[in-house]
């Protein structure tokens, strides 16, 4: 249940998990499927919703398109707790024209088939930060 719904919502996926025993980080590879056309509907968990004021609920903006993602790349699968995390982060974003763009340091990249990529392996098992921007 959610009170005030922001301007721009940003989701963490569970992209790591900690082994107390071995003092290891092993990265989570789990395939995670994005429509970067969806628009996200959160009328549904609103607390005015849950509490039947449905007059309330539809006119309080509560949709949200995705506007970016980051990535964390990385080759290995474990990762020592004494060491620094290896990894290379990337971000895909969209531009107020509707193009996409993949910002890696210092090159940016125009991504013209965002859909293919979007199903790809490298968003899919990648995916680690969604921001989302509340539309109307």
């Amino acid at each position: 249940m959610i009170a005030n719904f922001p301007d721009v919502l940003c989701i963490q996926l569970k992209r790591f998990s900690y082994d107390c025993l071995s003092r290891t980080t092993t990265k989570l590879n789990t395939n995670i499927l994005i429509d970067p056309d969806k628009i996200l509907d959160l009328s549904n968990i609103h607390y005015t919703t849950w509490l039947g004021l449905t007059n309330l609920s539809t006119t309080i903006p509560s949709r949200y398109r995705l506007i970016a993602v980051c990535l964390h790349l990385s080759q290995n699968l474990r990762l020592s707790s004494t060491k620094s995390t290896d990894g290379h982060y990337v971000c895909l974003y969209r531009t107020d024209h509707n193009r996409w763009f993949l910002s890696d340091d210092e090159r940016i990249t125009e991504i013209n088939q965002i859909d293919h990529l979007f199903q790809s392996s490298y968003v899919c098992e990648n995916s680690y930060l969604l921001f989302y921007e509340r539309c109307s």
